[in-house]
């Protein structure tokens, strides 16, 4: 896996910019950009989102570029529809689309109340245990990953553990509560 983002267009080095939504990659030669899904989720109509998702994952599309993080052929689909229909790049698995310079602006952002329904703020004022620690950032980092974990605190990692030791914990018990 790369150590650098490289622009799928034009190859140039991409460059991290953090947002009060997230973190994206864009590119200085062809004002490209890599957005993970849970960003675009947090600053666009989800509808429009999730059906770019739903036609990526089930294989609507035609191979596309490189992908920006893992190099693998990233699969081209529609977003939109009619005369000059909007077709975006989608790696199914780095969660990461590309959008071309003049793309990104074709989509329908979220009404700014529902994005502070959504528990959006800018990131100076979250609290600092809705932060990501450190140590998930150099995870997310050293997966090369499009994203960030800036969302509430609900969705910090350590709470997805308790989660999924909850659930182990349960299925052993009901393992046992068969033998005896």
């Amino acid at each position: 896996m790369a150590s650098t983002l490289s622009c799928p267009r034009c190859q140039q080095q991409l460059e991290r910019t953090t947002t009060p939504h997230g973190v994206f990659y864009g590119c200085a030669g062809c004002g490209g950009k890599a957005l993970g899904v849970d960003v675009l989720r947090r600053t666009f109509a989800r509808d429009e989102i999730n059906a770019v998702w739903r036609r990526a994952i089930t294989g609507e599309g035609t191979a596309g570029r490189a992908c920006p993080s893992c190099r693998n052929a990233m699969l081209e689909v529609s977003a939109t529809e009619g005369e000059q229909p909007l077709r975006i790049d989608v790696c199914r698995l780095c969660h990461s689309l590309w959008f071309d310079a003049d793309e990104l602006v074709r989509l329908t952002p979220l009404p700014p109340n529902v994005a502070r329904a959504s528990g959006l703020r800018d990131s100076d004022t979250r609290k600092p245990e809705a932060r990501a620690t450190p140590e998930w950032q150099a995870v997310a980092e050293l997966l090369n990953s499009p994203v960030d974990w800036a969302g509430p605190a609900a969705q910090q990692p350590s709470k997805l553990w308790l989660v999924i030791l909850g659930a182990l914990a349960a299925a052993l018990v009901a393992v046992l509560l068969r033998v005896l």
